[in-house]
């Protein structure tokens, strides 16, 4: 792909599984992207809290630097996962994040 950008669905933001916990800092081509997590209980029923460290690494190949500011991308944010589960129901969370 000499000098063209690829549409949205065809590139990769870093964000994190099932919600966005690291921020859009432009879309890249290739990436690869890790996720660490402990999931604690509470003493409230179905309820949980995950702490998160999630890093990524991303980059462009055959891209003309006219429309990207560099090649390649690097990004690491702590979170904090809040979830309600009840089983077999639904569930909700809220995904905190603050880019390093």
């Amino acid at each position: 792909m000499n000098l063209f950008i690829l549409d949205n669905s065809k590139t990769i933001s870093l964000v994190g599984p099932y919600g966005v916990r690291v921020y859009n800092n432009e879309d890249r081509d290739n990436a690869v992207v890790a996720s660490f997590g402990l999931r604690m209980t509470t003493p409230l029923k179905d309820f949980y809290i995950t702490p998160f460290y999630d890093i990524g690494y991303s980059w462009c190949e055959n891209v003309s630097k006219l429309y990207r500011v560099s090649e390649t991308n690097y990004m690491d944010t702590y979170d904090l996962q809040l979830l309600y589960n009840k089983t077999g129901n639904f569930y909700v969370k809220l995904d905190l994040a603050k880019a390093l």
